[in-house]
């Protein structure tokens, strides 16, 4: 299937208060290819019986319970802009960014790969560097949580729900990894993520969220 397109198109912020408390929500405009890959707009009525998807994407963060993953997550949303009139290399975007695959294994879809964007490892340093389109070279730290107590809060220690990967709809990163890449669950049991990832957001599940999910579900997948 065609990669789907995503931009970030609005940030605000939001009092929502749940088991994991909502600090930020992110608007994601997302589109999906026809079967041929193009996204144009036709007659009404498609011949061939597809029509590209657009739907908007409300991502809720968890800004205090995984302030790190939030934090990483933000500057992909708010970069993308000219840094000053003779620079014409934009910073790396999720407003440039694709859907790349949907892991049958564990239902996994996942989002923010961004073209030009790799990891290098020609310098000898202890925070990984990324490179993209060979033009910038970007510190990249490691999207981890840690139990240290921030001033004023009398709780330092980190929810087990950032690693209880049980319904649908949630954000989730692989840990140790550099890269802005993300998940979202298409499962509602997905117990072999717990290990290997961390949970930083959900989607608001309106009717939006649930179509997009329903197309990822119906993808066709090849095998070679």
């Amino acid at each position: 299937p065609e990669p789907i397109h995503a931009a970030v198109q609005e940030l605000e912020l939001s009092s929502t208060v749940g088991l994991l408390k909502v600090t930020h929500v992110v608007t994601m405009n997302v589109r999906v290819a026809r079967s041929d890959g193009t996204f144009n707009v036709r007659d009404e009525i498609e011949e061939d019986g597809s029509a590209p998807m657009y739907v908007a994407l409300k991502l809720d963060l968890y800004g205090n319970d995984a302030s790190n993953h939030v934090e990483q997550f933000l500057k992909y949303c708010q970069q993308g802009f000219v840094e000053n009139e003779d620079d014409d290399a934009p910073m790396p975007s999720y407003g440039r960014s694709n859907f790349i695959q949907l892991n049958q294994s564990d239902g996994l879809l996942i989002g923010g790969s961004i073209p030009g964007l790799q990891l290098t490892t020609q310098f000898q340093q202890t925070t990984p560097v990324l490179e993209f389109y060979q033009r910038r070279l970007l510190p990249a730290p490691l999207w981890i949580e840690t139990n240290k107590k921030e001033s004023g809060s009398i709780n330092n220690k980190l929810s087990p729900l950032l690693h209880c990967h049980n319904r649908k709809g949630l954000l989730t990163h692989r840990d140790l990894d550099p890269m802005p890449t993300f998940g979202i669950t298409t499962r509602s049991s997905n117990q072999e993520l717990d290990a290997t990832h961390t949970v930083f957001g959900q989607i608001q599940m309106d009717q939006d969220a649930k179509q997009f999910l329903n197309c990822a579900q119906d993808l066709p997948t090849y095998s070679m």
